[in-house]
């Protein structure tokens, strides 16, 4: 069998990341895809942007038998990464090699229901990393037709400290949006629950 590599090169943050990858090596497709979604996370578009280029290659060459489930977290990734910046409908012909049941559910006006597709982690509070302060917080919000949340409250909270962290990040959520009758259609009292917790290195 003729062993196939790519070297990809990612420049973030002044550093160098590379790293020569076999495409058929089910490790290293996954380390592909978990380096993507790292840069993914940072809240930047020059980052959102090299993650797309690992998601790229990923539906571009994981087409052989046996990829098929890496195949398909590719395809999420990337249309999650395009949702952040309503960008999935302009870049449509990039998932030309996603399953069918992924473009008629992503990309379908077929009934279904509302499914988050970026969830972001709250920062924990300075002040509660400190005092070694952990706690929950239940917020409660409306996802648009177009998957991006509004109207967020707290509605339960072990912890007044936590309730701006857990707001800022349910702003950041981005839904595809439920589908009923060929009509996007809005959904409320989503509810979503934080749990704070303060890391301890042994």
């Amino acid at each position: 069998m003729r062993m196939i590599f790519v070297f990809v090169l990612i420049v973030f943050s002044g550093k160098a990341l590379s790293v020569e990858e076999n495409k058929l090596s089910p490790e290293n497709r996954k380390l592909i895809l978990q380096r993507g979604s790292q840069l993914a996370n940072y809240p930047s578009k020059d980052a959102t942007n090299e993650a797309t280029k690992f998601f790229r290659y990923g539906i571009k060459n994981w087409t052989e038998a046996g990829m098929e489930e890496d195949l398909h977290e590719a395809c999420v990734l990337l249309f999650a990464s395009y949702l952040r910046y309503d960008k999935h409908n302009k870049y449509k012909g990039e998932f030309s090699n996603c399953s069918k049941d992924f473009k008629s559910h992503y990309f379908g006006n077929g009934d279904r229901k509302h499914e988050p597709i970026i969830k972001v982690a709250p920062r924990m509070p300075k002040e509660a990393i400190l005092n070694g302060t952990e706690g929950t917080v239940l917020v409660e919000y409306t996802v648009k037709k177009n998957g991006k949340v509004k109207n967020v409250k707290v509605i339960e909270s072990t912890n007044k400290i936590f309730n701006k962290p857990a707001i800022e990040a349910t702003k950041k959520f981005r839904y595809l949006p439920e589908i009923k009758d060929k009509k996007y259609r809005e959904v409320k009292s989503v509810k979503n629950k934080f749990t704070f917790k303060v890391e301890t290195l042994n």
